[in-house]
């Protein structure tokens, strides 16, 4: 063995309690830079890649009937991969006795020959018998139904659905499907069910199939392309063409999970630099130790070159295992991350692989970064003059300048003696202080910050849902008078104020083509003295009362249709009516993409006056529960159905449900920077008792108690705490303002209140004292365990 190589083992195994802190500070990095690049790789990957695996359409058209030689002329056109039929049906499911939930049932052209929309058996029989169902799984939170799945045996309890006309009818579940394509129905508060042709003809809806449902190998443009063409085709071909659109190929929760992966991956590289400042800072301490080894070194001729390829190597043999593990305790967070997020998409992992160049990128940075970090104090004591180096004495406490000294002491004046000496004992080496304090504000830091920005989403429900005023939403199938739904709806008892706007799902048309629609969106018009609306204008107006055509946009759609803009001209159609509108106007709201317009417009758009499409009533506390279920009937009676209907309590759990995600994302990333703070409190308190091992054999040789030195330790540790929570607290300010407008301008295209939790704060105070009893009850019994002649000789 070289001499080199012992030097380098003898170091390690010598001081086995310092190689370990640089040995978990290199691992803990590059664990957390792999949790955020594996996870960011896996997720980029498969959300996309589960999302095709449904064959999701490019291009959907609506017919009276699609039938089989529309399909055999479709698939003949140029630029179509495939076309498939199927039908929507907008039902309700009693989850409850009276409590009524959205379920939309889909019309299934053949089972065995999904080419089109494709989803895959998870349990039960495949495909459905006749009068029975398969229900999309992410539902069956809603559904309320516990599946006890045996070979050949149904699934669950027959499901009670209410069909457009106001029929009931009982449906079995018949299996249990998983379908890509689909937002997760437990955050929409629906459910999804897929049925045969001829079981919608039992239940009186007719055996067609209404959607031409076609993909095509391109983007966007072609799709439009092939839309057009398609369109002319069938025009041709003497089909009456309903509508056209042409809806975005992506899931519909990418932006959110993108902004999401691009806030882990800032925080885990924050750690992943703390933790090589954290590995700088004791192996300068440890150098500290080898002064005059290095001074033997040089005189029997030793280079400076020499000297820091030993103790740069010495890193390097921690840091290779340390990488290694930490790799794969990394790509184990990665997956169980990623795992979760899926779960949260309604999306399958397929494969948890993380790519070859990202993984080489994470050794490199890995290794470079502690090697860079470290390559400063081992250049500085590589360059140490041999007589210096000589009559180094050890570790001895820096000198601090007497005007420093003065003004601590005037800080600290009031307090004891030893309270005094052992805040001065944290200030002995600021370098390593400064590393200490904001690696553990960082984690703190996180920590307030993800409580504020959850709170501030809170807020930002609770802001929208004021501003709206109504406590029960109902969105009807079809509409209907106006006047005897309001005088059926507001003598109910508990109904405080109840209005009737219009409102339908309409198609927006792009310029120009007034044959293609882009969407069919949800277009609202409640009257002109409404007491249940209060959104603020961000940019331009409110649609003037009597001028048709006026349109306001929120967010949410500009998001999905950049072109919106204010002064843009667009085409709405209901059936096969039309209206030509222009935007005035955008709000922000925390709802689904939506458009607002006067009476006016709608009743043009409807071709009737008078008509209500949604309904919104403030009720009496504690009385929406039953209100709900009775506007439920009234609606009924009047010959629609509500297509959508929320109490305010749960459209209120709903949208917070979609912030699950952010939450457990920004406590990961919190819980990674408080892991590097710990080790970096741990270590920075170990280097101090160990620097002060003299001074505390001094005090035991004059008397002081065990419990005396303990409580020395502990003062100067919290006393370091206590200064991280303040500066966590200030670091939290920008970091919540630069992640709430993150989250609210690429997340949910609003402006988000920030908002300052003070559970966030109360969380780091408790969690960063006991952080610091753990990290100073080991030094300190160390401490006491040195005998004092061992101590007082100590260098």
């Amino acid at each position: 063995m070289s001499p080199r190589v012992r030097k380098v083992v003898s170091d390690l195994t010598e001081q086995p309690g310092r190689a370990l802190l640089v040995f978990l500070a290199i691992a803990l990095g590059a664990a957390a830079l792999t949790v955020a690049l594996g996870a960011r790789s896996v997720l980029l990957r498969e959300i996309p890649a589960s999302f095709a695996t449904a064959e999701p359409p490019a291009v959907v058209v609506w017919l009276e009937d699609v039938d089989s030689q529309v399909l055999e002329g479709v698939r003949a056109l140029p630029d179509v991969v495939d076309a498939d039929a199927r039908r929507l049906v907008r039902t309700r499911v009693e989850v409850a006795p009276g409590d009524w939930r959205t379920l939309l049932l889909f019309g299934v052209r053949d089972f065995s020959d999904l080419r089109v929309s494709a989803f895959e058996s998870l349990e039960g029989g495949w495909p459905p018998e006749r009068g029975a169902v398969l229900v999309e799984r992410s539902g069956l939170p809603v559904l309320g139904a516990v599946t006890d799945v045996g070979p050949n045996t149904s699934v669950g309890d027959a499901l009670t659905v209410r069909v457009p006309g106001g029929a009931l009818a009982s449906l079995p579940i018949s299996g249990i499907v998983h379908d890509p394509a689909l937002a997760p129905g437990w955050q929409d508060n629906a459910a999804y069910a897929y049925a045969s042709r001829a079981t919608l003809s039992d239940l009186g809806l007719g055996a067609h199939q209404d959607e031409l449902r076609i993909t095509v190998d391109g983007d966007r443009s072609m799709a439009g392309r092939v839309a057009d063409n398609t369109a002319d085709w069938l025009a041709e071909a003497g089909y009456d063409v309903l509508r056209v659109e042409v809806p975005p190929r992506r899931h519909p929760h990418t932006d959110h999970m993108t902004t999401m992966l691009l806030l882990l991956s800032v925080f885990s590289a924050l750690a992943l630099v703390l933790s090589g400042a954290l590995a700088a800072s004791v192996i300068a301490a440890f150098l500290a130790r080898q002064a005059r080894q290095i001074g033997v070194m040089k005189t029997i001729g030793a280079r400076s070159s020499d000297i820091a390829t030993i103790y740069l190597a010495m890193i390097a043999v921690l840091a290779v295992p340390a990488i290694a593990i930490g790799l794969g305790a990394g790509l184990l967070g990665a997956r169980s991350f990623s795992t979760y997020a899926a779960q949260q998409l309604n999306l399958d992992v397929a494969s948890f692989a993380v790519g070859t160049p990202i993984l080489l990128a994470i050794i490199c940075i890995g290794l470079a970064l502690p090697l860079i970090a470290a390559a400063i104090p081992i250049a500085r004591a590589a360059r140490m003059p041999v007589q210096k180096a000589l009559q180094d004495p050890g570790i001895t406490a820096p000198r601090t300048r007497g005007r420093s000294k003065t003004r601590l002491g005037r800080l600290l004046s009031g307090l004891g003696r030893p309270t005094v000496l052992a805040v001065r004992n944290s200030f002995r080496r600021p370098a390593r202080l400064w590393v200490t304090l904001f690696a553990l504000a960082l984690g703190g830091a996180a920590l307030m910050t993800a409580a504020n920005v959850y709170v501030s989403l809170i807020a930002a429900v609770d802001r929208s849902l004021d501003r709206r005023g109504d406590d029960i939403d109902a969105r009807l199938l079809r509409p209907v008078d106006a006047t005897v739904l309001l005088a059926d709806i507001s003598v109910l008892p508990g109904v405080s104020h109840a209005e009737a706007w219009g409102g339908a799902l309409v198609a927006l048309n792009t310029q120009g083509g007034a044959d293609r629609s882009r969407g069919r969106y949800g277009l609202l018009a409640p009257p002109a003295d409404t007491a249940l609306l209060d959104v603020p204008i961000v940019e331009g107006r409110w649609p003037q009362a009597a001028q048709i055509g006026e349109l306001v946009v929120n967010r949410n759609l500009q998001a999905i249709e950049p072109a919106l803009v204010i002064g843009a001209d667009v085409q709405l159609a209901l059936g096969p009516r039309s209206v030509n509108g222009r935007i005035v106007g955008v709000i922000e709201e925390v709802a689904e993409p939506s458009l607002y317009t006067n009476p006016p417009t709608f009743a043009e758009l409807a071709g009737a006056d008078g008509l209500a499409g949604v309904i919104r009533v403030a009720a009496d506390p504690g009385t929406e529960d039953r209100l709900a279920s009775q506007i439920e009937e009234v609606i009924v009676d009047a010959g629609s159905m509500p297509a959508l209907l929320f109490t305010r309590p749960a459209l209120r759990q709903a949208m917070v449900d979609h912030f699950a995600i952010l939450l457990a994302l920004l406590s990961t990333a919190a819980l990674a920077a408080i892991i590097v703070g710990g080790l970096g409190l741990a270590a920075s308190m170990g280097l101090n008792v160990l620097e002060r091992t003299r001074e505390i054999g001094v005090i035991r040789a004059v008397g002081a108690r065990p419990a005396a030195v303990r409580t020395l330790i502990l003062t100067e540790g919290y006393a370091i705490a206590l200064a991280s929570v303040l500066l966590a607290g200030v670091l939290s300010v920008p970091l919540s303002m630069a992640v709430a407008y993150s989250v609210g301008n690429h997340g949910l295209h609003l402006t988000l209140p920030l908002v300052f939790s003070p559970i966030g704060v109360l969380a780091w105070t408790v969690l960063v004292a006991v952080l610091t009893l753990i990290a100073c009850m080991g030094p300190a019994r160390r401490a006491m365990r040195t005998p004092v002649c061992d101590a007082i000789a100590y260098e």
